[in-house]
């Protein structure tokens, strides 16, 4: 596995949240430091907010 920059990592993290959640329809937003979730009824069903570590990454 190549060595990835932490920016190429965390929009490849985006990406596979994107892909994991765009059939439900929920769509991902992101800028530079923060991620958004806009349907939040759907977010909190899937992703307990005590796990958001820091606003750069989300574990799942």
């Amino acid at each position: 596995m190549e060595k990835r920059g932490k920016g190429e990592l965390y929009e490849a993290n985006l990406k596979a949240l994107h892909d994991l959640f765009n059939p439900i329809g929920l769509a991902i937003l992101s800028s530079k430091n923060t991620l958004f979730l806009k349907v939040r009824p759907l977010y909190e069903y899937f992703i307990d907010p005590s796990r958001i570590r820091n606003r750069n990454r989300l574990l799942l």
